[in-house]
């Protein structure tokens, strides 16, 4: 028997990097589908990236074929990833985790900064947040 998705309940999964691919997309489905939640995805791009990112993000959801259509929503600034981030998520009493996919561009020594952000970050949010990198956390 198939357990009914609880309420509008979703997994928000933000990303600023150009190069979002199926392995991450599919990371946020499958927590998704595990939550029982919808997946959202939170595009933040400069205004030269928007269409080339929007058109990028069509052709691989229609490569993927999700059973469920994804909401894809793109911020265009050129702000702080955590700030935007967290600005588009704060109001949202609906989410029951949050996925970062930062565009990891730091150094090491950033390390530490970073681990104190991401609580910050959890703190703020209020559930818990995952952040996808093959690296340290950089926020």
């Amino acid at each position: 028997m198939r357990r009914k998705k609880v309420g509008n309940k979703k997994v928000l999964l933000i990303t600023n990097s150009s190069d979002l691919g199926e392995d991450v997309l599919r990371h946020g489905i499958n927590l998704s589908k595990r939550m029982d939640a919808g997946l959202e995805v939170l595009h933040l791009v400069t205004a030269p990236q928007a269409k080339q990112a929007a058109e990028h993000f069509q052709a691989l959801v229609a490569a993927m074929e999700p059973a469920e259509p994804l909401p894809y929503s793109q911020f265009v600034g050129q702000g702080e990833f955590v700030g935007e981030a967290l600005d588009y998520a704060r109001n949202k009493r609906n989410l029951l985790c949050v996925i970062l996919y930062p565009d990891s561009d730091g150094g090491r020594e950033r390390q530490g900064k970073g681990q104190r952000r991401f609580k910050e970050v959890m703190q703020m949010l209020n559930c818990p947040v995952v952040v996808y990198s093959g690296s340290p956390v950089y926020l």
